[in-house]
């Protein structure tokens, strides 16, 4: 009969008690899991080589004070070592830092075993889909990872060496950075690199969200399109939205009262306009930020769909809601005047427009794919 290897650990932790439980929890796993308990990183580090085990579980900050003596080793006599770090934060920096150790997955703080036996049952670096650039398209890269349902980070490094990173959680991108940039803006600038070293790294972050809605409604735009307020009909966003919901929002646009009205889409304006006295960029960037809130609103437990969210700022109030079918990731957003006459009817308006939306969404038959 066949009897599966051991999968070899060595666990360094200072807080042996916590070390012991992870180790115990492990044990009574269905999986035959040897475990070796160090106190201390140096210890751990020569008996690497000797005996060579599976995967090697370290706090972050451990790893750095030690880097330089870890990589070597790692490289001469493991190359195939499971790293898995600990950190208490999993903010950008330490995904940074995380990603020049080599890791092969982060996790955060305290460390459940569960977790850390995903991590150890996933594929193995040299076959999940990470490469460069050039071999594989970022892009590609992205929906792959989304596709197969994969919790964990994508992280580039261009020729430059300027990092950046596309967190996912459960197949949905949720946070990206690059630099100052964050979110939508990031990905762009990710995926217009012509080259880049790319690690996936395991693990859930539970970093906060800056990016809502689908990877396939994320990627469906090119890398640099840039907000064009009067988008051509010919965007494959604004391919789904028909046109008497086009000419109503115009219509909104040009009522009484309203500063601006605008079409988004994952939380992206694709079209509309505002009067000159507001700035284009800062109404993007407020209406994006409220359909971030929005979208995380109606994802809560007993939210309802179609019911606005609203924020004021001076004399100024922000209204959006979502409108069409809300697989197709469609919101409204109107900049009016604090206590103008229209507030009082601007909800019925907007829910005009989102019938609109649903009656030509039913004359044309089911919702068609997301673009």
């Amino acid at each position: 009969m066949y009897t599966p290897l051991p999968i070899r650990i060595f666990y360094v932790d200072s807080d042996s008690e916590h070390a012991k439980r992870v180790a115990d929890q492990l044990a009574s796993s269905s999986d035959p899991i040897e475990v070796t308990l160090y106190g201390e990183v140096s210890r751990a580090l020569d008996d690497l080589a000797n005996i060579r085990p599976d995967a090697m579980v370290m706090d972050l900050q451990t790893a750095l004070a030690v880097a330089s003596k870890l990589t070597h080793v790692v490289a001469s006599a493991c190359p195939d070592l499971c790293l898995v770090l600990r950190a208490t934060r999993l903010d950008d920096p330490h995904i940074a830092e995380a990603m020049k150790l080599g890791a092969t997955a982060v996790l955060a703080e305290p460390v459940e075993a569960e977790a850390l036996l995903r991590v150890l049952h996933a594929p193995a670096p040299a076959s999940s889909f990470q490469g460069t650039s050039r071999g594989i398209p970022s892009a590609l890269l992205v929906t792959l990872h989304c596709a197969s349902g994969s919790d964990g980070v994508l992280c580039f490094k261009a020729a430059g060496q300027a990092i950046g990173t596309i967190g996912i959680e459960a197949g949905q991108p949720i946070h990206a950075s690059v630099g100052n940039l964050v979110g939508v803006e990031a990905v762009r600038v990710i995926l217009s690199w012509p080259e880049a070293e790319v690690r996936w790294i395991l693990g859930h972050t539970g970093c906060g969200r800056t990016i809502v809605g689908s990877w396939e409604g994320l990627l469906a735009r090119p890398p640099g399109h840039a907000n064009e307020h009067e988008s051509n009909l010919s965007d494959g966003g604004l391919a789904l939205v028909h046109p008497e919901v086009i000419e109503k929002l115009s219509r909104l646009s040009q009522t009484p009262d309203i500063l601006g009205a605008f079409l988004l889409r994952h939380a992206q304006i694709v079209m509309g306009r505002c009067v000159s006295a507001l700035k284009h960029e800062l109404v993007d960037r407020a209406l994006s930020r409220l359909a971030h809130v929005h979208h995380d609103l109606e994802s809560m437990s007993g939210a309802q769909e179609g019911q606005e969210i609203q924020a004021t700022c001076g004399d100024l109030r922000l209204v959006l809601d979502g409108i069409g079918p809300r697989a197709l990731g469609f919101q409204v957003g109107v900049v009016v005047r604090q206590a103008s006459p229209v507030c009082k009817s601007l909800r019925r308006l907007i829910r005009q427009i989102d019938r609109s939306f649903h009656r030509a969404q039913n004359r044309n038959g089911s919702v068609r794919a997301v673009a």
